[in-house]
Order: C-alpha cells, then sequence, then structure tokens
C-alpha cells in the first residue's frame, strides 16, 4: 500500500474516524496523548492528515520541540498504528485557508494547524480477546 493509491486509500481511512488518539513526546521526552480529530489535506496537499489545535496547546509545542508522532484509532476491520512527524503551521494566512476549509465559521485567531505525514502504519484485525489472535496488515512502508 506504500505506492500513491495505497496513500490515497490511507489517507481517507484516517479522516473516516472521528476522533483518534495521537502520542507526542515533551519536553523531557515522556509520551503524552490526547484524542484529536483529523482533517483531510486539501488536494495535493502533502500531509496524510491535518489536526486543528489552539495555538498554544501542549501538542504543538511537543511537536516543535519534538515533531515525532504517533496516532492510533479504531477503522473498519479493526484498529490502525501509525507512527511519522508532523510539522506545526502557525503562518496566518495558511491557517486562515485551513480553517475556512475545514471548520467553516470557526474564527481562525489563536489556532494554528499540525500537517501529519505518516512513515508507516499497521492495521489490527483483533480475531477474539486471546493474547496474539489479531492478523497485522502493513499499510507503510
Amino acid at each position: 500500500m506504500g505506492d500513491g493509491t495505497g496513500r490515497a486509500a490511507l489517507r481517507a481511512m484516517l479522516v473516516e474516524t472521528a476522533v483518534w488518539t495521537m502520542a507526542t513526546r515533551t519536553e523531557g521526552g515522556a509520551l503524552r496523548s490526547r484524542p484529536v480529530t483529523l482533517f483531510p489535506d486539501a488536494p495535493g496537499g502533502g500531509a496524510d492528515a491535518l489536526v486543528l489545535t489552539a495555538a498554544s496547546s501542549r501538542k504543538a509545542v511537543d511537536l516543535e520541540r519534538w515533531p515525532e508522532v504517533a496516532l492510533a484509532g479504531p477503522v473498519a476491520g479493526g484498529w490502525l498504528a501509525a507512527g511519522g512527524t508532523a510539522r506545526v503551521i502557525r503562518d496566518p494566512a495558511q491557517v486562515a485557508r485551513h480553517v475556512s476549509r475545514l471548520a467553516p465559521g470557526v474564527p481562525a485567531e489563536g489556532v494554528c494547524v499540525l500537517a501529519v505525514t505518516l512513515d508507516e502504519a499497521r492495521r489490527w484485525t483483533v480475531l477474539s480477546s486471546d493474547p496474539f489472535d489479531n492478523q497485522v496488515e502493513p499499510l507503510l512502508p
């Protein structure tokens, strides 16, 4: 699924689920996770998903310091676990374009955008509650 068609399918999977768990690293390197909503990037955009957040949010500050990110959430047929990097977009014009497209009517002031690009992704199909009774399908790379 590493080709362009596969990445497009992965991107569609990411925005089908309303809420994901995003993990970042804090200043001391500890993991911190929180729920986020993922949005699609604009056609031709380079990110796999976008997150709108307060410009002062801990996740934005964490990602500026340490851009590695992990996402996990339910998808059709199982769970997706993925990792990559996120770039924090603070340029007011870019933020305003994203906010007006993704959340019409929401003021862009005080908002930044996290552009997530994945390096690896796996879909886990859990067959039962027994340990190791699952199937893992690599989606990226």
